[in-house]
Parts: structure tokens; sequence; C-alpha cells
């Protein structure tokens, strides 16, 4: 959200730190994806110095997973802007983060999420189970997933996504 409040936007700072005489490469950490429009992808693909490494948050494949997290962007607006990045970043790496067991997930969301995190392939993912923090609205959901089940869809994620990381090596 770099200069939302000046009406500026993540490319922004991209270019004025490429700008930096000295500076000869700039690495983007966590983004958010839905901050990443065409225009701002088209004007960071011009910076000579930008990593084309991404780590976008992802958390979920699943929409209605999502739409739970109050995240604000669907499984499909996600792909278009991985597809975007790497329509202007051949090559480029693509990594995440992602949740399992979040409250409320059944079998068919995680089946949604890992199938989802297939599809995109990603460089690398870091994978978490969800973990209660007391006086978050999460924390009073219902639903919550039992420890072994967040287990072992945690374990079946990392495979996924370990087959993933070798495919993009």
């Amino acid at each position: 959200a770099y200069g939302q409040d000046l009406g500026l936007e993540l490319c922004d700072a991209v270019e004025a730190a490429c700008a930096i005489p000295g500076i000869r490469r700039v690495r983007l950490g966590s983004l958010e994806p839905e901050r990443l429009t065409p225009p701002v992808i088209a004007r960071m693909r011009a910076q000579e110095k930008l990593c084309p490494q991404f780590h976008l948050s992802l958390q979920s494949g699943c929409g209605a997973t999502l739409k739970r997290m109050n995240r604000h962007y669907t499984p499909q607006e996600y792909m278009g802007i991985v597809q975007d990045l790497r329509g202007a970043f051949p090559g480029c790496a693509i990594t995440t983060d992602v949740m399992v067991g979040f409250p409320g997930e059944t079998e068919e969301e995680f089946a949604q999420n890992l199938a989802f995190v297939a599809a995109v392939g990603f460089a690398k993912a870091h994978v978490f189970a969800y973990s209660r923090r007391p006086g978050t609205v999460a924390d009073r959901a219902p639903d919550q997933v039992p420890a072994p089940v967040k287990e072992e869809r945690s374990a079946q994620m990392l495979a996924a996504t370990a087959q993933s990381q070798l495919a993009f090596y």
C-alpha cells in the first residue's frame, strides 16, 4: 500500500529505488496481489534493476475460504495477476504463503486450495496451518479444524508445492 495516502503506487517506489546510482538490484517482499494491476506491472517491467521474483500472498486457493478470511481477491483474479506477471517477466519466480485449516475449511475447500496451488505452479511456497489468535474473528469462528486434520493437509500441501518447486527449477 506504499504511497496510497498520497495517490502513489508500488511502482513509484520501485522506480525511485531503481533510479538511485549504485543500487544494482531491487527486490520486492510480500505483495498484496490486488495491488498489481496491469499498469503497475507494465511500469515495473520497464525497470531493468527489478529482480523478477514476486512473493504474492495467497492464503488460500478456495474462494469461499478467501471470503471468510476477508481477502479482497478471488482465485480467478489471483491467477490473472500471476499470468500478467509471467507475461511481463518470462521465467519469473512466483512465491507465496498458503494456509491450511482455516476455520470452516471443508475437505472440498481444501481440495480446491490444493488444486489451485498446483495449477499456479509456485517457485516456492511457505505452507502453514491456521493457528488460533485470541481476540480475532477467526478465533471465535465455528468449525475449527482439528489439529490432526491440519497436519495431514499441511503434509499434502507441502508435497504439492515441493513438486512445483522442482518443476520451476
